[in-house]
């Protein structure tokens, strides 16, 4: 009876372990899928930039700046023909949680040269993008 019960232990505590063991590497599977969308993202976002491609810059943003969309479209034509990003890195991808990650990256944009942003995305409806909040002058 006793070797019957050591039997039945051992199986549990295999169990649990083994149980323990494939939900650390399922969630650590999650967060490598999320931050890879975070990553790609942004890549789509700085590539269309770069390649001054506004439509695929509008497909990758969430900016509620503007009233209505042709002032969006006409704000970003106008900024990514001026402020021309030549190149870029991606330094670091933190998501943060289920609906916010950031992206620290050095850009170097023509009208300033290289410098270190940090862009901040959010996930809506199960669709990360670029949350930008522009200031506009009147």
């Amino acid at each position: 009876m006793k070797k019957y019960l050591k039997k039945i232990s051992l199986v549990l505590c295999l169990s649990i372990l083994i149980g323990t063991v494939v939900l650390i590497l399922s969630l650590n599977n999650s967060n490598v899928e999320v931050n890879t969308a975070v990553k790609e993202t942004l890549v789509n976002f700085l590539e269309g930039v770069k390649n001054r491609d506004v439509d695929q810059v509008l497909d990758n943003i969430k900016d509620t700046t503007f009233k209505d969309q042709e002032s969006l479209i006409s704000f970003y034509t106008k900024d990514i023909e001026e402020n021309r990003l030549v190149d870029y890195e991606i330094l670091n991808v933190t998501v943060v949680d289920a609906a916010n990650a950031e992206a620290l990256t050095k850009v170097n944009i023509t009208t300033m040269g290289e410098v270190t942003h940090k862009f901040i995305l959010i996930n809506e409806d199960g669709e990360w993008l670029v949350h930008l909040e522009n200031k506009v002058p009147e």
